[in-house]
C-alpha cells in the first residue's frame, strides 16, 4: 500500500507541468528533458512549501 507522499508528484501533475515547459521552451526541447525538469520543479515546490507557510504565519501578528 502506498503513502500519499510516495505518490507525489503524480503522473498527471508532471505531465501538465512538462507540457507547460514545452509551451515555454518550444519544439526544440526533448520530451524527457521537459518531464524531468517538471518532476524536479514539483518536488522542489513541495519541499519549500512548509518553509513558506511557516514564514507567512510568523509574519502575521494579532492586532491589538
Amino acid at each position: 500500500m502506498s503513502h500519499a507522499e510516495d505518490d507525489f508528484p503524480t503522473h498527471d501533475q508532471i505531465e501538465t507541468r512538462a507540457y507547460e515547459l514545452y509551451l515555454v521552451r518550444g519544439e526544440g526541447t526533448s520530451a524527457i528533458e521537459n518531464w524531468l525538469a517538471a518532476e524536479d520543479q514539483l518536488k522542489q515546490e513541495r519541499a519549500s512549501a512548509p518553509l513558506r507557510a511557516k514564514a507567512t504565519s510568523a509574519g502575521q501578528r494579532n492586532p491589538g
